[in-house]
C-alpha cells in the first residue's frame, strides 16, 4: 500500500537520529544520528530554536535530503498520557468527552495543552480510549524551530508509542524497556493499550533494574508476563541483572527491515518504526497524532498550493508544446506556400520531373486537415484552475476549502474543508447547485451529523 513519504526525526536531550526508508517502510535508505550541543534541549524542550533549528539545516544539506515532510518523535520528560474509558458514544461526541474528562488530570486548561487520543478497545456500550497530551510551549519550540529550518512537520508522537507499535501483540501483559546510550524508557503495554511509561535516567544498571521491579510493583503479578527489551545500550550484565531481579523471561525485540545491520536497526529502531505507518490526521480515531491544529491546516494549504502550481506547470508545457506545433506547422505550411509559388512562376520545361501543382496542393490539405485538429485540441483543453476559481468565488467567508481533487478528464471535482456550522455548509451546497457549470453537488451525510466547526467533503460534476 502506498505510504506518504516522510523523515523520521528522533530527538533526545543529546542526540538526534533521522531515517528515511522505501516507500513501503522496508528497506532503509538514509540513517544518521548527530549530537546536539548542550544547552539547545534540556528535559525535553527547545531551549535554543534557533540553534535547533540551524542544526537541522546543516543535517539535511550535509545528508542532501529532499524530503521536506518530517515526523518527530519527542522525549518523554513533558508528555502525559491516561487510559481512558467513556460511553459508546459518536466520534465528535466520544473527542469532546475525552477533552472535558482531562481536565481532571492535566496540569493546564485546555488551551494551554495540545492533545490526542485513539481508541484502544471497543464494547457495545462503551469505548476504551488511549489519551496522549503535551503542553503547547514544548510542542511549540520543537515544531516551530522544525518550520524555521524550512521543513514541514506531518506528524508527532512520542518514543512510548514507537514501543507499543514495535512490541504490539497478543493481549498479554509485557514491560518493555528501550535502552539507549543516555536514554532509559519504560512502558507497560497489554495489546495496544500503554498501561504505564516511566523515563529513567539514571545509567547504572543495579539501580535501573531497581525502578524496573518498581514499575511492576504496580500491577499484579499475573498481568506481566515477559520483559521486551530493544535498543543499543543493552549489555548482557543489564540482561541478566533484569532475568534475576525481575524473574521474567526475556524477549529481544527486532524489526524485519534491509538497509542496516542488526546492531544500527537497533540503534535506530524508535524511528524505523515511526517508517512503517502511514501518518494520520489528529481526527483519525485510531490513531495518535500530537500536531497542533493549526499546523494540520496549514499543511493542507501547503499541499493545496503545491498541487495548483504542478497542475497550473503542466498545463502550461501542454500549452506551450501545442504552441510549437502549430508554429511548425505554420512555418511548414509557409515553405510550400512559396514553393508552389516558385512552380508556378518558372517554365514548364524548368519544373519537369518535379511535384505536380495537384500533389502539392493534395499535401496543403493534409496540413490544413492537421492544423484543424491541432486547433480543436487547444480549444478542447480545459485548464483545472478554472473550477478550482469558481469555488473560490463562490465560496462563504464562514468556510475554508483545504484541498482539491479536480479530475479534467471525467469533470469530476471534489473539495473537502471546515465550515463553522451545518448552516454554512448547507448553504455553499447551494450556491454550487445554482452555479451552471456545476451539477450533482453531494455531501456526506456524516459531514452534516455535526453542529459546529464540521470537516467536510463535497463533490460535483463540473461542466467545460
Amino acid at each position: 500500500m502506498y505510504r506518504r513519504s516522510f523523515v523520521s526525526v528522533s530527538v533526545s536531550n543529546h542526540k538526534l537520529k533521522i531515517v528515511k526508508t522505501s516507500k513501503e517502510g522496508k528497506h532503509v535508505v538514509k540513517a544518521a544520528t548527530y549530537e546536539i550541543p548542550d544547552g539547545i534541549v534540556s528535559q525535553g524542550k527547545v531551549e535554543k530554536p534557533g540553534e535547533f533549528a540551524g542544526l537541522l539545516k546543516m543535517i539535511w544539506k550535509k545528508e542532501r535530503l529532499k524530503e521536506k515532510a518530517i515526523g518527530l518523535i519527542l522525549p518523554e520528560f513533558s508528555t502525559f498520557m491516561k487510559t481512558l474509558v467513556l460511553p459508546r458514544v459518536s466520534l465528535s461526541e466520544l473527542d469532546e468527552a475525552v477533552r472535558w474528562q482531562s481536565r481532571e488530570f492535566l496540569p493546564h486548561e485546555g488551551s494551554e495543552m495540545v492533545l490526542d487520543w485513539k481508541i484502544i478497545g471497543e464494547k457495545s456500550d462503551s469505548y476504551e480510549v488511549l489519551l496522549v497530551a503535551i503542553e503547547v510551549g514544548d510542542l511549540s519550540g520543537f515544531v516551530g524551530a522544525v518550520d524555521a529550518a524550512g521543513l514541514l512537520p506531518v506528524f508527532v508522537e512520542t518514543t512510548s508509542l514507537c514501543l507499543e507499535r514495535i512490541a504490539e501483540g497478543n493481549a498479554e501483559g509485557k514491560l518493555v524497556v528501550y535502552r539507549s546510550k543516555g536514554t532509559i524508557v519504560a512502558t507497560v503495554i497489554s495489546g495496544k493499550k500503554v498501561l504505564a511509561t516511566s523515563v529513567i535516567n539514571n545509567a547504572d544498571d543495579q539501580l535501573v533494574v531497581a525502578n524496573l521491579a518498581q514499575i511492576l510493583a504496580r500491577f499484579n503479578k499475573n498481568d506481566i508476563a515477559k520483559v521486551a527489551v530493544c535498543g543499543n545500550g543493552l549489555t548482557k550484565e543489564f540482561l541478566n541483572a533484569i532475568q534475576v531481579k525481575l524473574n521474567l523471561p526475556i524477549e529481544g525485540l527486532k524489526l524485519s527491515v534491509t538497509g542496516l545491520s542488526e546492531s544500527d536497526i537497533q540503534h535506530y529502531i524508535i524511528a524505523i518504526s515511526q517508517q512503517s505507518i502511514n501518518p494520520e490526521e489528529p481526527s483519525n480515531a485510531y490513531s495518535i497524532n500530537l500536531l497542533p491544529p493549526a499546523w494540520v491546516v496549514h499543511y493542507k494549504n501547503q499541499m493545496r498550493d503545491f498541487r495548483l502550481w504542478t497542475l497550473t506547470l503542466v498545463w502550461s508545457v501542454v500549452v506551450f508544446m501545442c504552441f510549437l506545433a502549430a508554429l511548425g506547422t505554420y512555418t511548414l505550411l509557409s515553405q510550400e506556400a512559396l514553393a508552389l509559388q516558385s512552380k508556378k512562376n518558372t517554365p514548364k520545361e524548368v519544373v519537369s520531373g518535379q511535384p505536380s501543382l495537384t500533389a502539392v496542393s493534395s499535401e496543403i490539405t493534409k496540413v490544413n486537415a492537421a492544423t484543424n485538429k491541432l486547433d480543436a485540441v487547444i480549444k478542447a483543453i480545459s485548464y483545472p484552475q478554472v473550477p478550482v476559481n469558481s469555488i473560490e468565488q463562490k465560496r462563504i467567508p464562514t468556510t475554508t476549502i483545504l484541498a482539491y481533487d479536480v479530475n479534467i478528464e471525467t469533470g469530476k471535482v471534489s473539495i473537502s474543508g471546515i465550515a463553522e456550522s451545518r448552516a454554512d455548509l448547507l448553504k455553499l451546497k447551494q450556491v454550487l447547485e445554482d452555479a451552471p457549470e456545476f451539477s450533482k453537488v453531494t455531501v456526506p451525510l456524516s459531514s452534516l451529523l455535526t453542529e459546529a466547526s464540521i470537516p467536510f467533503s463535497m463533490q460535483m460534476d463540473y461542466k467545460k
